[in-house]
């Protein structure tokens, strides 16, 4: 039941596409607190939006006792590389062990998970719309997806990888 509130809660912002620039806003605004809520309803013990340091988090959740930093973006066009460093850096900052997990529901460019990479300890993984739809559905949870990730990630050091591609894989 809850989770139809926030499927509910997605549409209602995926709608709002051609909506003036100050809605837009405001829906980045929803957009953290529709996260916020899914992850409190999967038990991932979310704690909100923080300053630490002059920056801002959008969030932290803690699954098997390892420790999440969030950032949310809801921008027209996919993000650059630039975006995703910036908030490697504020996860650079935190304890050593914490990753990063950065949603971008418009996607990033080609060269950012790349750049992410390169010659470098990866500490961000990489989510978008499609894996938030996922993770609103009955049969899929922000979890499951969250594992499929850091799987590939320590397998294959792959930052961002489409759970929708997992499932053709796996014949799920």
């Amino acid at each position: 039941m809850k989770q139809a509130k926030l499927r509910q809660r997605w549409q209602s912002l995926r709608a709002l596409d051609d909506a003036p620039s100050e809605e837009l806003q405001k829906r980045g605004y929803q957009l953290e607190t529709l996260i916020m809520d899914l992850l409190a309803l999967e038990g991932l013990n979310p704690s909100p939006p923080y300053r630490s340091r002059g920056e801002q988090i959008d969030g932290l959740f803690e699954m098997e006792g390892r420790y999440f930093s969030l950032e949310t973006k809801w921008e027209k066009n996919p993000l650059p590389a630039s975006s995703v460093y910036a908030f490697r850096a504020k996860v650079d900052g935190k304890l050593i062990g914490t990753i990063g997990i950065f949603i971008a529901i418009n996607g990033f460019s080609t060269n950012a998970p790349i750049a992410l990479t390169y010659g470098k300890e990866i500490n961000v993984l990489l989510f978008d719309g499609n894996d938030i739809n996922f993770a609103l559905k009955d049969e899929h949870s922000f979890k499951d997806i969250l594992k499929v990730k850091l799987r590939k990630a320590a397998q294959y050091g792959v930052v961002k990888y489409s759970y929708a591609h997992y499932l053709d894989d796996e014949g799920i």
